[in-house]
């Protein structure tokens, strides 16, 4: 690309770079909240095993995590960060929020003896909540940087 002549040119070389961009966030990302989801609901599902496989479990759900940030950074030529635009940025922090409290309330029946039902069903609530926020998250993106096709 040549650098712009004039203020016209300079526009439209910026509109076209928010189209490239916004083309590549329009892309599908079902099954990143999908596999996403299974592994914030493995986090919490961990805790329902005995003595050390939690923090196992934990430890590799941590590593899928950064494993699936990398491929869909890879595949989509981008990363975009969960804490900006400001209302996107509202919504990573109240996931994150729940997620902690989910996490909390497990480890506390984890340890209140045999809970395992009990903290299935938060994995599963974690699951949904998680699905749930990561396409909220993906439309306020959109909305808020223009992107929404």
């Amino acid at each position: 690309m040549t650098d712009p002549k004039t203020p016209a040119e300079a526009l439209e070389s910026v509109r076209k770079s928010r189209a490239a961009v916004a083309e590549r966030l329009a892309t599908g990302s079902l099954s990143y909240d999908l596999i996403y989801s299974a592994l914030v609901a493995g986090m919490v599902a961990g805790w329902a095993a005995p003595r050390p496989w939690p923090i196992i479990v934990i430890g590799a759900c941590t590593v899928g995590l950064a494993l699936l940030a990398r491929h869909w950074a890879r595949r989509r030529g981008l990363w975009v960060s969960g804490v900006t635009p400001v209302r996107a940025r509202w919504v990573a922090i109240g996931l994150g929020a729940v997620m902690v409290g989910l996490l909390m309330v497990a480890v506390a029946l984890s340890r209140s003896g045999d809970q395992v039902p009990a903290i299935l069903g938060l994995a599963a609530a974690a699951a949904a909540i998680a699905f749930a926020a990561s396409r909220l998250w993906l439309k306020v993106f959109r909305r808020e940087t223009g992107a929404d096709l």
